[in-house]
């Protein structure tokens, strides 16, 4: 059985864009989704971006 958690974990996909605040605030590959914050990538797998989820407002891919 899977943890209660992993149902709120973001899928891992190229090409993702999280919005907060009306504004773009990281865009590139969901390198990893765990709990409470996401890790998106640039091209290269460089530039790390750490965004919490409890920031996110929108996710599009």
């Amino acid at each position: 059985m899977k943890p209660a958690a992993d149902a709120y974990r973001c899928p891992t996909y190229p090409g993702a864009d999280i919005n907060a605040g009306g504004q773009t605030v990281a865009q590139g590959t969901v390198l990893r989704s765990e709990y409470g914050m996401l890790v998106l990538v640039g091209p290269n797998s460089s530039d790390p971006t750490f965004v919490s989820t409890c920031k996110a407002e929108v996710l599009n891919k």
